[in-house]
């Protein structure tokens, strides 16, 4: 007869454990816990396979503190066959990722960036906060604003890149074309761009 201890072993797979996780009310922890159920009785190692990923992955992905990749996110999800799983899963990925930034949702919503850091920290969270079927990298944004008719031209996957690091201060014309791609409305637009502005005022009087 097997034990319990070890009958929960062979259940996981490879020896590894899925470790006792509290709601501490964060967003990470409340997607793994979710993700945790979206397993649905299936071992590690089953869903490791099904999700073509190492059981290794998958274990550091429900365990650790680090936030799971998107793409894994989705692939734990669809194991329930739920379209509805799906969805509530990217809801929750998107607001751990947002959590991740040092951010929460209402910064999205009334965006007040005092630095050009904090408004490369804004700019990234819109990357992920956006219903585009797909997870925008700088270089999909790069690309999609050539074809993009509402913005005044194109911006390159450098100059994005730049723009993301809080290195540079990005131009009117750059954070425009950036900001129409991602899909952020008006009057969010329109303050990121008054933001934007006040930044390359206070760097002209110091460069007076």
């Amino acid at each position: 007869m097997i034990g319990r201890k070890a009958a929960v072993r062979l259940q996981l797979g490879a020896g590894r454990r899925i470790t006792p996780l509290i709601d501490d009310g964060t967003a990470v922890a409340k997607l793994k816990l979710y993700l945790r159920d979206c397993l649905d009785h299936k071992t590690l190692r089953e869903a490791a396979y099904r999700c073509d990923v190492s059981v290794s992955t998958l274990s550091k992905a429900l365990n650790g503190t680090a936030l799971p990749n998107r793409k894994l996110v989705r692939q734990l999800a669809r194991l329930t066959g739920n379209k509805e799983t799906v969805a509530r899963a990217d809801t929750l990925w998107r607001l751990a990722a947002i959590e991740d930034l040092g951010l929460q949702p209402k910064d999205l919503i009334f965006p007040n960036p005092q630095t050009v850091a904090e408004l490369a920290t804004v700019l990234r969270a819109y990357l992920v906060d956006n219903n585009h079927r797909y997870e925008l990298t700088p270089d999909s944004v790069a690309m999609l604003s050539r074809h993009d008719k509402t913005a005044d031209g194109s911006v390159s996957t450098s100059t994005i890149n730049r723009m993301l690091s809080g290195k540079k201060l990005p131009s009117d014309k750059a954070l425009v074309a950036f900001l129409s791609v991602v899909g952020v409305n008006a009057t969010i637009r329109a303050k990121l761009l008054t933001a934007r502005n006040v930044l390359a005022e206070e760097r002209r009087q110091v460069a007076v």
